[in-house]
């Protein structure tokens, strides 16, 4: 059977998470920042995704985005390949 996740933040990754949820202009930092909260406040990955409209491993993503890299991690990557063109 696989270890159970520790989801618990210390304080002062809760204060970055909440700091974030508060003040980041970023509308995809604040959803992901909200997910990385209320799995602290001890929601199930299935209860956060199904709040927050995602997949369970978009979920289980988002954490692990967290974890390695903070809130700057949550926010969009650049994407690779060309840049769409504009037309008429």
């Amino acid at each position: 059977m696989p270890k159970a996740q520790e989801y618990q933040l210390t304080k002062e990754e809760l204060k970055l998470v909440e700091t974030a949820i508060k003040h980041d202009k970023r509308p995809e930092v604040v959803q992901r920042s909200m997910a990385v909260r209320l799995l602290h406040l001890g929601h199930k990955p299935e209860e956060v995704a199904m709040m927050q409209a995602v997949s369970k491993p978009t979920i289980y993503g988002w954490f692990h985005r967290w974890q390695s890299g903070g809130v700057e991690a949550l926010a969009k990557q650049p994407k690779s390949g060309r840049p769409p063109k504009a037309d008429d």
